[in-house]
């Protein structure tokens, strides 16, 4: 259940990683979303995660690991997968950034990923797939 006040919380913690570069771990497509839900929620979707990789191969074998091997999988395994039509504001989507599959936050009327030079916006029609954040 996301927490009193969530949306302001969600601003403001969209606003410190705006300019936040990509880093394996610490600020990647994953970990961002995760801190974001984890703010909201107080539910660590990459609770099984952390602490198990700081490479893109690592992060890739985290994934064989601990879930199906794919991004997706990793948020079906903690949310409801809905139509990309139904995202509201806090749910998370897929997405491709650069041909590569991304994890993205919807906030406003954009998705929120990460770039290498901090976070980017996408049009909420970019969404591959979408799971509700209660």
């Amino acid at each position: 259940m996301k927490k009193q006040n969530w949306v302001i919380e969600l601003a403001r913690f969209i606003e410190s990683r705006r300019n936040v570069p990509f880093a394996w771990h610490e600020n990647d497509c994953c970990t961002f979303v995760a801190d974001a839900i984890l703010l909201i929620t107080g539910i660590d979707a990459a609770a099984p995660y952390r602490g198990h990789y700081t490479t893109a191969t690592g992060a890739y074998r985290a994934l064989r690991k601990y879930g199906d091997g794919t991004i997706a999988g990793a948020w079906s395994a903690c949310f409801e997968e809905i139509p990309v039509s139904d995202l509201g504001r806090g749910d998370v989507a897929l997405v491709n950034v650069n041909g590569l599959p991304a994890s993205a936050l919807l906030m406003g009327n954009k998705l929120w990923a990460v770039s290498k030079t901090g976070l980017i916006t996408l049009p909420v029609t970019e969404a591959i797939k979408a799971w509700r954040v209660e």
